[in-house]
């Protein structure tokens, strides 16, 4: 069963003909009707009582309609929830096995409070997989330990962790 069909067969059941249905649906009737009677098959029952210029649902097309609704209201509400978590903001976060998970639980608690809109992904590596992931964009920030000897432009202090 495919999504166009439970819309095919509502706006039938809504519309009570095949030709508005098609016409609002912007496909042939021979389309609107073959994916009907796909469905038909696939469920192994008629859903429409045809005859007339007028179509009828069967009591199995009105049990359809009630449970066709719901699954495109789910879908509908789905979408929607996907979208706003795609345009939440995200930080892409990598971290070191060795950082203690208490310490980074108070990063990430401090921060969330600052910025609750924000999810936050973590992700862990040796120090080699954090700069690869940085190079290639794949996280926004890593966490390392710091080390007296390093001298690259590409590492800043943030914070200090040695009280926590």
């Amino acid at each position: 069963m495919d999504l166009y069909q439970i819309c095919y067969f509502l706006t039938i059941a809504d519309l009570g003909s095949f030709t508005k249905a098609a016409e609002q649906l912007y496909v042939s009737q021979p389309s609107l009707s073959a994916g009907i009677k796909k469905l038909e098959q696939e469920l192994d029952t008629l859903l429409f009582e045809r005859g007339g210029r007028r179509i009828l649902l069967t009591p199995a097309g009105r049990l359809f309609q009630e449970r066709a609704q719901a699954i495109l209201g789910e879908y509908q509400s789905i979408r929607h929830d996907l979208k706003k978590l795609k345009d939440q903001p995200k930080l892409r976060l990598a971290t070191l096995p060795s950082i203690r998970g208490g310490s980074m639980a108070e990063i990430i608690g401090a921060f969330r409070l600052q910025h609750p809109q924000v999810t936050i992904e973590i992700c862990t590596g040796y120090l080699q997989d954090l700069q690869h992931w940085l190079a290639q964009g794949d996280v926004d920030l890593a966490l390392t330990w710091l080390q007296e000897q390093d001298n690259s432009q590409t590492s800043q202090f943030l914070l200090d962790l040695s009280g926590i």
